[in-house]
């Protein structure tokens, strides 16, 4: 596609042709970044889409818990028949009230995204009948249904609210508290509260379980592709490293050592 006059790319060309530094400041006149931004809300939608799956169609039917507003929203849809799209949505925009100056611009845009496209496919799915009837089945699949949404969601610098916002606004009141404990304690509250009001210790116990599985697959997916392994070496021959690496295509430091004397 053609950039226009005022696009950075042609301005930075510009700027590098006439011996100036470029600008990586403002990316938003360029029209390739649409494909970006396509990609990101696109995966924000899909990541919505795998979360409500997973609470309408396994932890719902069979009032499991994984904490946040989603669990709030069972428990209402048992005791007072409120749908768990308008929980969601009207739970959230209390939240986002509050929280939204705690957030940039970009996530507060995608935080947005993440909560309406929840409460859409909350709606969409609704319908559909229970995965099965088997509560471990449903605690295993709908935890890594959650835990797989929401890793998706979060990965994309985006969320669905709930629990999320309530952990950042602690944050500012108990500062010696990091947002993850925070947010971890609040959805274990959670979790404890619907296992009491269902009087259930079945529901407690799995929801703890389906909980637990949410948290490591969401932790898998943020951390998906980014470990990395070294190796140090010992050896006098350098110059067969570095050719070695060069080969390899991989980046290589050489650390020299050095005498040292102690005085005794």
């Amino acid at each position: 596609y053609r950039q226009s006059e005022d696009s950075l790319i042609i301005v930075n060309a510009h700027a590098i042709n006439n011996g100036k530094m470029p600008s990586l400041d403002n990316k938003s006149k360029d029209f390739f970044m649409l494909k970006r931004y396509l990609a990101d809300y696109t995966c924000i939608a899909l990541g919505a889409l795998i979360l409500a799956l997973g609470l309408n169609v396994f932890l719902v039917p069979m009032r499991l818990s994984v904490g946040g507003v989603g669990s709030i929203g069972t428990v209402l849809l048992y005791l007072a028949k409120i749908p768990l799209s308008a929980t969601n949505l009207i739970l959230n925009a209390a939240l986002f009230i509050v929280g939204y100056k705690y957030l940039s611009k970009t996530v507060l845009i995608k935080t947005t995204a993440g909560i309406l496209f929840l409460s859409l496919f909350l709606s969409l799915t609704e319908w559909l009948p229970a995965g099965t009837d088997d509560v471990l089945l449903a605690a295993l699949f709908g935890g890594f249904l959650c835990g797989t949404g929401v890793g998706i969601v979060v990965r994309f610098e985006g969320s669905t609210g709930g629990s999320d916002f309530a952990a950042v606004i602690l944050h500012r009141i108990f500062t010696h508290l990091s947002v993850p404990l925070l947010l971890l304690l609040l959805d274990l509250a959670i979790v404890f509260a619907t296992g009491f009001i269902f009087e259930s210790m079945e529901v407690l116990l799995y929801s703890v379980l389906a909980l637990a599985v949410a948290a490591k697959t969401a932790d898998v997916i943020l951390t998906m592709g980014d470990a990395a392994k070294s190796v140090f070496v010992l050896s006098e021959k350098t110059q067969e490293a570095n050719d070695l690496s060069i080969r390899l295509n991989e980046c290589i430091t050489e650390i020299n050592d050095c005498d040292a004397e102690i005085a005794s």
